[in-house]
């Protein structure tokens, strides 16, 4: 069995949130169980885990969940060339 090429597109669209404040982690790998926050099934690979830090107020935002995008952790469109 051979191991996928990563990042895996774990799906062509973004994922709508609303952040709270805080620090949160996207998965850049796409192998998460949700294809949004990291869950650590990163490990073994190069890829790491996004940092993202809300210090103000909750931010609503489009994260990119087809790890093609330009903007990381933000969707670009870049799923509609897919």
């Amino acid at each position: 069995m051979s191991t996928p090429s990563l990042p895996v597109c774990f799906e062509a669209s973004p994922v709508q949130v609303t952040l709270p404040v805080g620090v949160h982690a996207w998965c850049s790998c796409g192998l998460s169980a949700d294809g949004t926050f990291c869950d650590g099934s990163h490990k073994g690979t190069t890829l790491r885990p996004q940092i993202m830090k809300i210090t103000d107020h909750p931010e609503t935002c489009h994260l990119c969940r087809c790890k093609r995008t330009n903007t990381a952790p933000f969707c670009d469109g870049s799923h509609t060339n897919l």
